[in-house]
């Protein structure tokens, strides 16, 4: 079905209508098959970056279980408990879309300057530093239907979480290193895809391989990350020049927003 989608900056640009087609997927809890979706987009968003990456790395969904006892408490803003954890929150009414997600984090890839490692003006990229953030080695996600969320007051949303580790967005590095794919894998990492990995089938049975088409969209804006200094700390506060308002996707007959550490 078509959906009408309009963005909302609080930097007073004009709203950015798109029409989109996409495929809904089923409500509540993820599947194995929504997981293993979740990964392979993920993984082929990095094999992909420009310049190439010498250092990706394979994941290890081992954080689906943390990230669903958040989702399951619906509140709309990050885990004030993370700890050493990256997040990103995607949240939308009826359906939950998750190609939709990982097309909207991705999509931000043309806002970000790897050379100055900052994102243009009045736009985001902190949720594509994190989707492509190369010593991110495991992203597990979780999602719950919400009746009400804290925070927003719209019923009826279905909350999606994904904690990565280590977090990505540090202050003043770059997601990856640029270079030829693999040059620079550690020792007893192998070249998958572009990318260093190792041989996780044995994880819950759960090989990170790539399958997936990289379809492209415009995202939707969000809270702009909060970056991580180097020496692990988050600022306790955040200054309005890396703030800028939750944006509204409005389709048709539902609502949609994104939100990133």
């Amino acid at each position: 079905s078509q959906r009408l989608t309009a963005t909302m900056l609080s930097s007073d640009l004009p709203r950015v209508l798109l029409l989109l087609t996409a495929v809904e997927l089923s409500w509540g809890s993820l599947s194995d098959e929504d997981e293993r979706m979740i990964l392979q987009m993920h993984n082929l968003y990095r094999s992909q970056v420009s310049p190439p990456a010498a250092d990706m790395q394979n994941w290890d969904p081992d954080l689906g279980a943390f990230a669903k006892a958040y989702a399951e408490k619906c509140i709309w803003d990050h885990n004030k408990d993370r700890g050493r954890r990256g997040e990103n929150l995607f949240i939308m009414m009826e359906e939950l879309d998750l190609q939709l997600a990982m097309e909207d984090w991705h999509g931000e890839y043309q806002y970000y300057n790897l050379t100055t490692t900052k994102c243009a003006m009045g736009h985001m990229c902190g949720h594509y530093t994190q989707v492509v953030w190369a010593n991110t080695l495991r992203i597990g996600c979780g999602a719950h239907f919400c009746e009400t969320v804290e925070g927003i007051e719209e019923r009826d949303m279905h909350l999606l979480v994904c904690n990565y580790e280590p977090p990505g967005n540090i202050r003043g590095r770059k997601p990856y290193r640029e270079g030829s794919p693999c040059s620079l894998c550690p020792e007893g990492y192998k070249c998958i895809n572009s990318m260093c990995g190792k041989d996780w089938s044995g994880n819950n049975g759960c090989e990170l391989q790539l399958s997936l088409q990289a379809p492209f969209l415009l995202p939707t804006g969000a809270k702009e990350m909060e970056e991580i200094s180097p020496d692990g700390h988050r600022p306790k506060t955040s200054s309005a020049s890396n703030i800028l308002e939750l944006s509204f996707l409005l389709l048709a007959s539902s609502l949609l927003r994104a939100l990133l550490l």
